[in-house]
């Protein structure tokens, strides 16, 4: 024991964070026990950087790597929690895979409502067709009904889940278990994209079109 270097402290406080890295292999302990352990005067591993509020932290990122140069690593919390973050990203993207097969099961919802339409449309489509509407024409109309039907679902949907979002995200209605002193967040975190808007919005409109596209080929034959 006489080779290595030891030191008693008291333990004043244990967390878990459910995550092995951290709950097995990490101990806070004073910087100056911290120095004698591992025989240390000024040296350090590692140094944690605050940015203040205004400034961008890729910016201030790729400022200190050009003044420390590549002897450094400069890390921001993405990269330091790598895997947590792509786990995270992961999950999401799993999630929404699952939304859209909801929403493509949905859509069938929409088939069926145009293909009862076109079944009680049909006097009136021959009587387009008796004035010199095209089918072309009349496939157009079904497609914009089906694309209309769609458009306005998404304008509203996709409202009710920037809202939704918004309040969690500033009032926290949805909590988190545990005691909340322990811990740095009480409530689920939540942050608005307008890439994921933008995205969902996109994918709205496409499932509309291919619904609209499928009902309006479906027109029976129509004779003059």
């Amino acid at each position: 024991m006489a080779a290595f270097r030891t030191d008693t402290l008291v333990v004043s406080g244990v967390y878990q964070t459910n995550q092995g890295e951290y709950d097995e292999d990490l101990v806070f302990i004073p910087l100056r026990s911290a120095r004698t352990l591992f025989d240390y005067s000024t040296e350090a591993t590692s140094l944690d950087v605050a940015v203040d509020s205004g400034f961008s932290i890729p910016q201030v990122v790729d400022g200190i790597s050009s003044r420390l140069g590549d002897g450094y690593i400069v890390a921001d919390r993405l990269k330091q929690q790598e895997s947590s973050f792509r786990m995270i990203e992961i999950e999401k993207w799993i999630t929404f895979l699952m939304l859209l097969f909801v929403l493509v099961m949905a859509s069938f919802n929409i088939l069926s409502t145009m293909s009862m339409l076109i079944i009680e449309k049909e006097d009136n489509m021959r009587i387009l067709t008796s004035l010199g509407a095209s089918r072309g024409m009349l496939r157009r109309i079904f497609l914009e009904e089906g694309m209309l039907i769609a458009v306005m679902g998404g304008i509203i949907g996709v409202a009710i889940g920037v809202v939704l979002c918004l309040l969690q995200q500033h009032f926290g209605l949805i909590s988190l278990g545990g005691d909340p002193s322990q811990m740095s967040i009480d409530h689920y975190p939540c942050r608005l994209s307008l890439t994921d808007v933008l995205v969902t919005s996109a994918v709205v409109l496409v499932i509309g079109f291919f619904s609209g596209m499928v009902s309006s080929r479906s027109l029976p034959r129509l004779d003059r």
